[in-house]
């Protein structure tokens, strides 16, 4: 069942990224560049080779498990062939936008010397292009477009194609070309010094590299933050390759350095998910994980605002035990941040130990068990004192994590869903039990 459940989830990582580039935003085409385009066409049309095929093997080898899975449920497949269809379709589109533009202009301008031909040209011919400032980014861009409409326009003359140059250039790059003046034998000169300054594919996959060495860690789980990762990764890489270079085979690197980039619940909710698994994961399962992250923690936000009539409930309730909770609280927090492993005797937090991680469900249960260990906290105080408002990512039931069992059901849940809370309420110490 594990195997076909591992082969099952990396279906569902590669219709992830087919739906993903079917809702790519309609950009300006003359801002893209026909290689960018091209790209895109050959990973769209690579990653549905490995559906396809991964499927017609699954429907083969695991007809009576595969049965059993939401995937054929949910009509993975036929959902996932759509989603290739029209994104192909739109890149072919984008495509051929980009050689009419091209060609109308070619054509626009042959048709206006034609005309003109005995008479002496009053105004240049008015062609859209985008600017270039010297960002290494726009680079490619700006050269595929330039070329194609200016640079390779037999219609123009060159003295025409330096003042095309000169007044779509601005920043550094006009500074490069501005003491040459506007004459014929200045556009290759121009054109030569620009493409000798920015064409250095060395130091353009340098600049993309440390787009991806230069992002800052994730101090706490933030949508924002996951999605402004995810979309650094998406740019710098498509760059790369873009440029010529293969990085088909940089998972395990990649994954290296940006499982530390991640905040700790995200890291530990990405361990979880990985669990007891001992092949290394691939980049796309990666991605397929931060992107459901995400999602979960947008929908987390529209949700967390409580209603004032709720909280003034919860603070008559509560009355004098609302800073003896205060206490607990930040004497648990301290108490799970320094005390010592049980396990391996150092100085870190217990679901953060190797060894812990290792073990399997039962064995993580009996560890806490006889640590008398939170089933929620996994800190050294007992569950009944637990104010930690964390819940197990898994189900959202009061227990932690790791120690989820994916085989239980409502009416085989542990006693550790049903902890007391406990408070002295009165002097005479009685006290008031709250059910969670």
């Amino acid at each position: 069942m594990s195997n076909i459940n591992a082969r099952v989830d990396l279906q569902r990582s590669r219709f992830n990224l087919i739906q993903k580039a079917a809702e790519l935003d309609d950009a300006d085409v003359s801002r893209l560049s026909r290689q960018l385009i091209i790209t895109r066409l050959d990973m769209l049309d690579q990653n549905w080779t490995k559906f396809q095929e991964e499927h017609e093997n699954m429907c083969l080898s695991e007809t009576e498990s595969l049965s059993e899975q939401p995937y054929i449920r949910e009509r993975i497949y036929e959902r996932c062939q759509a989603f290739y269809v029209y994104s192909r379709a739109k890149l072919l589109t984008q495509r051929d936008e980009l050689d009419t533009i091209g060609r109308h202009s070619r054509a626009t301008l042959s048709d206006h010397r034609a005309t003109t031909s005995m008479m002496p040209r009053s105004a240049l011919p008015w062609i859209k292009l985008s600017s270039f400032s010297g960002d290494y980014q726009s680079w490619r861009s700006f050269h595929d477009l330039f070329t194609a409409l200016i640079r390779d326009n037999t219609d123009l003359s060159s003295v025409e194609k330096m003042h095309y140059l000169k007044t779509c250039v601005t920043g550094e790059a006009a500074r490069l070309v501005c003491n040459l003046p506007v004459s014929g034998d200045n556009f290759a000169v121009a054109w030569t010094l620009l493409v000798s300054r920015y064409e250095n594919q060395r130091f353009l996959v340098t600049v993309q590299l440390d787009r991806i060495t230069n992002l800052k860690p994730l101090k706490t789980k933030s949508a924002q933050g996951l999605r402004a990762l995810l979309t650094t990764i998406s740019e710098a890489m498509g760059a790369i390759q873009a440029l010529g270079y293969t990085v088909h085979h940089w998972d395990p690197l990649l994954l290296h350095l940006l499982v530390r980039l991640l905040d700790l619940e995200t890291r530990e909710a990405w361990k979880v998910k990985l669990g007891s698994s001992s092949s290394y994961p691939t980049y796309a399962q990666f991605q397929e994980f931060l992107v459901g992250r995400t999602r979960a923690l947008e929908n987390l936000d529209l949700h967390t605002s409580i209603p004032k009539a709720s909280k003034e409930y919860n603070a008559g309730f509560l009355g004098k035990s609302r800073n003896k909770i205060a206490t607990h609280v930040a004497t648990s927090s301290n108490s799970n941040s320094t005390s010592t492993c049980p396990l391996c005797g150092a100085s870190h937090y217990l679901a953060k130990c190797d060894r812990y991680q290792f073990k399997t469900l039962q064995q993580r249960q009996d560890i806490i068990s006889k640590q008398h260990r939170c089933f929620n906290c996994l800190g050294p105080n007992a569950a009944s004192r637990c104010n930690s408002t964390k819940r197990c990512l898994k189900c959202g039931k009061k227990h932690h994590t790791t120690i989820h069992d994916v085989h239980s059901t409502p009416s085989t849940k542990t006693s550790v869903d049903t902890q007391l809370i406990t408070e002295s309420t009165k002097p005479e110490g009685q006290t008031q039990t709250l059910t969670i």
